[in-house]
């Protein structure tokens, strides 16, 4: 499945793009119902040192 790349200075992270949907989709259903405060969160993968090189 292609993703994005963001590639900062000798570090590069990917997009789940797959979490993203599913915080839109979490984002739009508490704003219609406005019944939560809660902060979307998406599990990190990795100790994000993932694509670092020395």
């Amino acid at each position: 499945m292609p993703g994005r790349l963001i590639i900062e200075g000798n570090s590069v992270y990917e997009i789940d793009e797959e979490c993203l949907e599913r915080q839109k989709a979490k984002k739009s259903l508490r704003e219609t119902s406005e019944s939560g405060s809660s902060t979307l969160r998406c599990q990190r993968a990795g100790s994000g040192t993932k694509g670092k090189s020395r």
